[in-house]
C-alpha cells in the first residue's frame, strides 16, 4: 500500500513506472511471441496425445 501512496504522490515515479510498464509489454507481448507460444503448446499436446 505505501508503494501506491508513493506513485500517486510522485509523478516521476508515475511516468518511470508507466515507460517501464510499457516496453515490458511490447518486449514481453509481441504477434511473433504470442504465435511462437501458441505453436509450441499446440506441439506439446500433439506430442503428448500421439506418445500415450
Amino acid at each position: 500500500a505505501g508503494a501506491i501512496g508513493r506513485a500517486l504522490d510522485n509523478g516521476d515515479l508515475r511516468a518511470r513506472l508507466g515507460a517501464a510498464g510499457r516496453e515490458r509489454v511490447l518486449e514481453k507481448f509481441t504477434w511473433r511471441k504470442t504465435a511462437e507460444g501458441t505453436v509450441e503448446q499446440y506441439r506439446l499436446e500433439l506430442s503428448m496425445r500421439s506418445s500415450g
